[in-house]
């Protein structure tokens, strides 16, 4: 049975920006921003969708963190294990981590 909710053309548009910025941060493709902005509009849009449907922006918050934070927590600790296993440690990964951890990475690459 098909779920009606799902719009194949809404979902190739954010497979076609989601390539665009793939392309824009390796630098492929020139001029990305439209597609990191519609990228981010488009999310934004089901972001906003999925709240109603959840009834509580509390309940829509604890079900991102379940599905985004706790498997970016898993990979932090993985990739700290195998760094330390690996006997890799001629980098500083401390400030790198807590950026990852904290939200704020883009922002400190950037700079």
């Amino acid at each position: 049975m098909k779920n009606k909710s799902y719009n194949l053309n809404i979902a190739l548009l954010r497979c076609i920006f989601c390539i665009a910025v793939l392309l824009y941060h390796t630098n492929i493709l020139k001029g990305g921003y439209l597609a990191v902005c519609s990228f981010f509009a488009l999310t934004g849009y089901f972001s906003v969708i999925s709240i109603y449907k959840n009834k509580s922006i509390i309940s829509y918050y604890i079900k991102r963190v379940k599905k985004i934070y706790l498997p970016l927590l898993i990979v932090v600790a993985l990739s700290i294990i195998s760094i330390n296993l690996l006997h890799i440690n001629k980098f500083n990964f401390k400030s790198e981590i807590t950026s990852v951890l904290l939200g704020y990475n883009n922002y400190f690459q950037k700079y």
